[in-house]
């Protein structure tokens, strides 16, 4: 019988399925999953700010991670069990970072590095054990692409001093022959090396090494600094030697920077800093001059308060003479309310023409967030919308540090709105949008209006009809269990109006 025989009835339609769909969707799915992964792991780190608090939404959402961890895993893994195609796909982002705690293993050495070695950007040294820091340094050649280097483990920048190619900086009697052997791989990944994340502070000696290595082609670093004496020479180190450097993150907790004290040479310009983060006890006034020598290249700047010296009546604002020509973005992090009075003041269009975003994260004493009204912090920060209105609109990020902000923040947005500004206020919830949160019996004095409510509730009642339909098209019984499970909320209300 011929295929095309009408005996044969309709042809039938083959049906579509994940495995189905073009490479290049598939390549988009990975991605969506390594992303929702990261969003995970980022989450986790910021509800550790407020896991010690009596917060309901922090318990939810460790509860909520871990049933989905437990009911899913992580979605990038599970994926790349799906098929040996799958593996193939999710492997660029499965691979993309790298800890050196995790490659002791047979199948690492066998396999793992010479068939997605080429694919690891980010290398983090979390190994204290020197020996098997050695064994691994071997197989730095087979990551030809790894361009940045967390450290979290002093024993790396030990080593690296004692390979340093200034023999000031290691004693080469003591030196094994194992370390002699991963020299010229060790020398390889550091001049390959473009951004450095030094998660440890590292002596003087030892930091030097570093810089010798790979200072030439170091476009981002973040350094820990902990000695007011050793800080001036470390960060006088990278803005003279790393001259393509564009982004810098100072941790100097706990150490009194003098800032006056750095100046750059005769012969030596400071690189032309885009980015730059500072995280120090307070800011003094010198502080402001040193930021100057940036001030017709940098973009963006956060500055954070550590907090954990006495307050003296120094405080840092931008001033006369001084204009940040290309400065867009300002981010202030855990800073107090006398602080960000006189700061707000400064911000004005003759010292930033080019400001768009400003992103506030301040501290508030506990059980004083609901009071936040009262305090001057929403006048200064409408000081600055007002300042710029007639420039242009800035978007102002506006949170609180160290308590989470309820739904009923939402009032505060109408506050902002009359100046004709893109406000943000974020609560740390697992929600993906504030409105979404358990709404408090003092909720109704917060928030008389609608407004805030109607987009977020639309998209959410056109995924639910979405998802609906595409249960009932399937007809599988463990799919229509999820959807009700997720509705059990919903159907209680049901009964309880209906009844």
């Amino acid at each position: 019988m011929l295929p095309s025989s009408p005996e044969l009835g309709p042809t039938l339609t083959p049906r579509a399925c994940l495995n189905s769909l073009p490479n290049e969707v598939k390549s988009r799915i990975a991605e969506f999953c390594y992303r929702q992964d990261e969003w995970w792991r980022e989450y986790a780190i910021v509800s550790e700010q407020f896991s010690t608090l009596d917060s309901d939404e922090a318990d939810e959402f460790n509860d909520l991670r871990c049933k989905i961890e437990q009911k899913y895993g992580r979605s990038l893994g599970a994926l790349s069990e799906c098929s040996r195609e799958w593996a193939q796909l999710t492997a660029p982002f499965r691979f993309r970072t790298l800890k050196m705690s995790k490659t002791s293993a047979r199948v690492f050495r066998l396999r793992v590095v010479s068939l997605y070695g080429h694919l690891v950007r980010t290398v983090i040294v979390d190994e204290p054990d020197d020996a098997k820091l050695v064994d691994f340094i071997g197989h730095m050649p087979q990551l030809p692409s790894a361009s940045r280097l967390v450290v979290t483990q002093r024993s790396f920048a030990h080593l690296l001093r004692k390979i340093s190619r200034d023999r000031q900086y290691y004693d080469s009697d003591s030196e094994n022959e194992d370390e002699f052997l991963v020299r010229p791989a060790i020398r390889r990944l550091m001049s390959q090396i473009s951004s450095h994340d030094l998660q440890i502070p590292v002596i003087l000696s030892a930091f030097r090494a570093i810089l010798d290595l790979s200072a030439r082609n170091l476009v981002t670093l973040a350094i820990w600094v902990i000695e007011p004496n050793s800080a001036i020479e470390e960060i006088a180190s990278v803005l003279r030697m790393a001259s393509s450097l564009q982004d810098l993150a100072i941790d100097a907790t706990g150490c009194a920077v003098n800032w006056a004290a750095l100046q750059p040479g005769e012969a030596n310009a400071w690189p032309a800093l885009r980015r730059l983060s500072v995280t120090v006890d307070e800011y003094d006034s010198a502080f402001t001059p040193f930021l100057a020598k940036f001030s017709h290249t940098l973009e963006a700047l956060r500055l954070v308060w550590s907090g954990l010296s006495e307050r003296n009546n120094v405080r840092f604002a931008f001033t006369t003479p001084y204009t940040f020509h290309k400065l867009r973005r300002i981010e202030v992090l855990a800073c107090e309310t006398e602080d960000f009075e006189e700061l707000a003041d400064s911000i004005i269009p003759d010292h930033l023409p080019e400001l768009r975003d400003v992103h506030l994260c301040l501290s508030f004493a506990p059980g004083t967030i609901e009071e936040l009204d009262e305090t001057p912090i929403p006048d200064a920060a409408r000081g600055i919308l007002r300042r710029y209105r007639p420039i242009r609109p800035l978007s102002l990020r506006y949170f609180s540090h160290d308590k989470t902000i309820p739904p009923p923040c939402a009032s505060r947005m109408h506050k902002f709105a009359k100046h004709g500004a893109d406000v943000q206020l974020d609560a740390l919830s697992p929600y993906p949008h504030y409105i979404f949160a358990e709404p408090t019996e003092s909720f109704s004095s917060y928030c008389s209006t609608a407004t805030d409510f109607r987009r977020p509730l639309r998209k959410a009642m056109r995924f639910l009809n979405d998802w609906y339909q595409r249960v009932e098209e399937d007809d599988d019984p463990l799919e229509h269990a999820r959807l009700a499970y997720a509705l059990r909320i919903v159907e209680l209300e049901r009964v309880a109006q209906t009844c």
